[in-house]
């Protein structure tokens, strides 16, 4: 049994180049065969009618001196002939007999004069007077013919399938090597090395779009482990300070209180701390929700214009007590499908990331419009802004650019607002405003 897929392949181009080596060779056979035959049937019938017109002019007597001088004048001894009477009694010709069938018969010719018995073909025709003749040749030209172009084809036959097999074979041979390169890639991502890729990504075929798009899967792959690395480290991070103050203000309410109220003081403290690591978590959980796309279920028809306009209002009292001036230009009646909830939570993310982010007196706008067969909700500030580079980092979890901005927060706010642009088939993409920065969604209308 062949078990590799390239030989199974290479058989089959091998096999179907036969079949049909096969059928173009019977159909070149047969027309083949078939014009000789025709051919040597012309002769023959040419022949009769030369006789019958020699009949019809010079009578029996005629033909039968005619026939006698074909007969001495073949020197091939191929050619044969017998005019036979009403009795079948011979009148002239080389055949000693014949069967009286009118048309197209094949008899054997015993031998004769030290020469081998023959096979012939022939035409009996009757002729008036009760007459009876019959004009044939030797076939054994004819069959030499046909055996000829039998083993000729034959012998294409066999060197188009050895040609076949050839050329399959080293299309296997071609096809395993690049499959053994993608396997030997595959095991070394398998045994850790994620950054290993498929070789023959740039070769435009088939198995260039199966590396291509297995690299592109490795790539993601790489990016999401390094990326859960980094998450990882940075949660560690995050998490250690509010469990180390955790730990130290217990330390310390068990050395040194020695009140009630000292000890309803540590509680409360303690309670806050747990409280931001139960905030952290709960942002991982809700983030983690959002990408897996089970919100998307809860799915409906809803005026996003209102969603925003609640948000908007909510946050002008935290703008105004920060010193922000906070505008909003809500096209009205955008209706889209989707979870009212996240998208209020995405927006007042994007709201909040720019209010605490920058310094009193900045100028902070949220924006809905349409463009074109999209959704663009817009927040946009005036404040310091953030640079290029540290713009396309700004939705990773646990960011905090520290040199431009304050560092209130775990860098879990932007972080979800891309997971549920994401969930709802948008993005979420960040530029300059000059000054400032706009933070944009952009949705599926």
């Amino acid at each position: 049994m062949l078990r590799s897929t390239s030989l199974r392949l290479a058989a089959s181009c091998a096999a179907a180049v036969l079949v049909a080596t096969l059928a173009t060779l019977a159909v070149v056979w047969l027309a083949s065969a078939s014009f000789e035959r025709r051919t040597f049937q012309d002769a023959i019938t040419a022949d009769v009618t030369e006789l019958v017109a020699l009949y019809n002019r010079a009578g029996v007597f005629g033909l039968a001196r005619g026939l006698d001088a074909r007969a001495a004048s073949d020197t091939t001894g191929r050619a044969f002939w017998w005019l036979a009477d009403a009795r079948d009694q011979r009148v002239a010709g080389n055949l000693r007999s014949a069967p009286r069938l009118d048309g197209w018969q094949t008899i054997a010719v015993p031998e004769r004069d030290g020469r081998p018995p023959l096979r012939v073909l022939g035409y009996g025709l009757e002729l008036p007077g009760a007459l009876f003749l019959y004009s044939a040749r030797d076939t054994l030209e004819l069959e030499r013919l046909e055996q000829g172009i039998t083993r000729a084809l034959l012998a294409s036959a066999g060197a188009s399938v050895l040609f076949a097999l050839g050329v399959g074979w080293l299309v296997a041979k071609g096809i395993a090597r690049r499959v053994a390169a993608m396997n030997a890639a595959l095991a070394s991502v398998a045994a850790g090395d994620v950054t290993r890729r498929l070789p023959g990504a740039d070769v435009p075929d088939e198995f260039g779009r199966l590396a291509a798009s297995t690299n592109a899967t490795l790539a993601r792959l790489d990016a999401a482990m390094r990326g859960l690395k980094r998450v990882s480290g940075d949660l560690a991070h995050d998490l250690r300070t509010p469990l180390s103050r955790l730990r130290n203000r217990l330390d310390a309410a068990l050395a040194s209180a020695r009140s009630e109220a000292d000890w309803q003081a540590a509680v409360e403290r303690a309670i806050a701390d747990t409280d931001e690591v139960l905030e952290i978590f709960a942002a991982i959980l809700r983030i983690a929700e959002v990408e897996s796309g089970a919100r998307q279920a809860g799915f409906a028809e809803l005026d996003l214009s209102a969603a925003l306009a609640d948000i908007a209002e909510a946050f002008q009292e935290e703008a105004d007590e920060t010193g922000h001036r906070l505008d909003s230009a809500l096209e009205p009646g955008v209706v889209i499908r989707g979870d009212r909830a996240l998208l209020q939570q995405a927006g007042a993310n994007l709201l909040a990331n720019a209010v605490r982010h920058t310094p009193g007196g900045t100028q902070v706008r949220l924006a809905l419009r349409r463009a074109g067969a999209a959704i663009v909700i817009e927040v946009a500030d005036d404040g310091p802004g953030v640079s290029e580079a540290d713009r396309a980092r700004l939705a990773t979890p646990f960011l905090r650019l520290e040199e431009s901005r304050n560092t209130q927060g775990h860098g879990l706010g932007l972080a979800l607002v891309r997971a549920v642009a994401e969930l709802h088939g948008g993005r979420l993409e960040f530029s300059d405003a000059a000054p400032g920065l706009v933070a944009r969604i952009s949705l599926p209308g």
